[in-house]
């Protein structure tokens, strides 16, 4: 018999990406006028579900998670499309529905860097989670991300939903990515963190809370906050780990040249959350992490698939 996996409430964003793939200005009409000033796509749009909390709970459904997500979406074209693609790999969506969902449009890069159009949705209602989660015994892990809509009144209610989960023993996993920088105060971060089991963060995202450079100080810092184990998700590097235990480590992966990334470090959320709620030994659950992620940006997002 398979061992059933732990249930998982997640919240935090939910979009729809439009990708548009490639464009070309060079079109000229047989009178000689340049049309320049429109983007002639050379290929059709791709939509993809998306999201700091979608993806990952997307594919931690289609491990075998019983998942739960907290987030906010329309009943216009394209929340029904994320409807369908949640409900299909069976994801239980909670909180209130959005009256217009989010949305990212985003062209092809220029000059190796990105660019996009985002419309961020609606605030997350984070009572909705302590309330879901207080009702469902059986919850013991829950995760947060940070998303493009957060503002300064989000720090009051994430601290009661951390406080409510952290009183409960539930383990909180928190992805903070650069929404919080500049508009929550250092002092109510480090109230959070003092609750958080696990900190999963981009180096860069780290240095907006902590002065230092080296991934292991930036983790040693985090974790004489009260977190338990730090994740430092370091791009075409690999990541590295740490935990207030001592264990520390690295994981290295292979660069894929000129690839796109959108989307990697949600990926590498999903693997580790997975991995830390099946007792994954710590090294194991980064590199399984690490490994989706990377395969996630080899093959593309619109071929991805998911196998554990």
């Amino acid at each position: 018999m398979t061992k059933s996996l732990p249930p998982l409430h997640l919240a935090g964003n939910c979009a729809a990406d439009v990708v548009v793939q490639t464009t070309d200005c060079n079109v000229w009409e047989p009178d000689g006028q340049s049309t320049c000033n429109l983007q002639i796509l050379a290929e059709g749009l791709n939509t993809h579900l998306a999201g700091n909390a979608a993806w990952p709970a997307y594919l931690l459904a289609t491990m075998g998670h019983t998942v739960q997500l907290n987030a906010r979406i329309g009943h216009d074209l394209f929340g029904k499309f994320l409807r369908d693609q949640l409900a299909g790999a069976g994801v239980d969506l909670v909180g209130p529905d959005a009256e217009a969902t989010a949305v990212s449009i985003l062209p092809p890069a220029t000059g190796g860097v990105r660019a996009g159009m985002i419309y961020p949705g609606e605030p997350i209602d984070w009572a909705t989670s302590l309330q879901e989660v207080a009702s469902i015994p059986s919850f013991g892990w829950f995760f947060a991300s940070g998303y493009t809509g957060i503002g300064p009144s989000d720090a009051e209610p994430l601290k009661r939903l951390f406080t409510g989960l952290f009183e409960r023993q539930v383990k909180i996993i928190f992805d903070p990515g650069p929404w919080f920088a500049d508009r929550v105060g250092i002092e109510k971060m480090f109230e959070l963190f003092t609750m958080v089991y696990c900190l999963s963060a981009t180096e860069s995202e780290l240095g907006d809370w902590f002065n230092e450079t080296d991934p292991m100080t930036f983790a040693q810092q985090a974790l004489d906050c009260g977190v338990e184990i730090v994740a430092t998700k370091r791009g075409p590097v690999g990541a590295t780990y740490a935990s207030a235990d001592g264990r520390t480590g690295n994981v290295p992966t292979t660069p894929v040249p000129n690839a796109n990334t959108v989307g990697a470090g949600d990926t590498f959320n999903a693997g580790l959350i997975h991995g830390l709620s099946t007792n994954m030994p710590l090294q194991d659950a980064v590199s399984f992490a690490v490994s989706i992620a990377t395969e996630f940006i080899h093959v593309g997002r619109e071929t991805f698939v998911l196998s554990t």
